[in-house]
């Protein structure tokens, strides 16, 4: 910016508690929206899979993917889509509950499931080396949506880099 500050450039009004505090919504409504937010991210033209932890949030969006996954959502589900069968995805450690609650509710959708497990060391393995950066170096952290996979592995950043803030674009 001219002044060499960060500056918000837009101000989603829900953001500011005043503006949503004692706001009822619907039980319907707030269902309708969420169900058109999960349509909306299905249009394709390749399959499309959904990532399952089984914990209550990966567990609806994959029953509403389900419920739309058999229409075509670019002519409006109109067509039949030529992948009919929705697949759901899990990884963790070998026996986590995650795993399991991920099989359960995948077996509840009708989903095709494929599991995969990985060990603590494969896990170690896949975060970034950031014992190549020296301690506390980092002036900051920046985050940008397409980044945000790269979460994951934040908390080890930060152990390394604990005066570092942190800033992050909305998903």
């Amino acid at each position: 910016s001219a002044d060499g500050q960060l500056h918000r450039y837009y101000e989603r009004a829900w953001r500011d508690y005043d503006a949503t505090a004692g706001v009822q919504v619907p039980a319907r409504e707030l269902r309708e929206a969420f169900e058109a937010a999960v349509h909306r991210q299905l249009m394709s033209d390749v399959p499309y899979g959904v990532l399952l932890s089984g914990g209550l949030d990966s567990s609806l969006v994959a029953a509403c993917a389900a419920r739309f996954a058999r229409r075509r959502i670019e002519d409006g589900d109109q067509s039949e889509a030529w992948w009919p069968r929705l697949h759901s995805f899990a990884i963790g450690l070998k026996g986590s509950p995650d795993l399991a609650a991920a099989e359960v509710a995948a077996k509840a959708l009708g989903t095709v499931h494929h599991g995969f497990t990985y060990t603590f060391e494969e896990g170690l393995d896949a975060l970034p080396d950031f014992s190549l950066v020296p301690h506390d170096s980092v002036s900051a952290v920046l985050i940008t949506h397409a980044h945000h996979d790269h979460i994951g592995s934040l908390p080890v950043l930060q152990r390394r880099q604990p005066g570092a803030p942190v800033y992050m674009t909305e998903a």
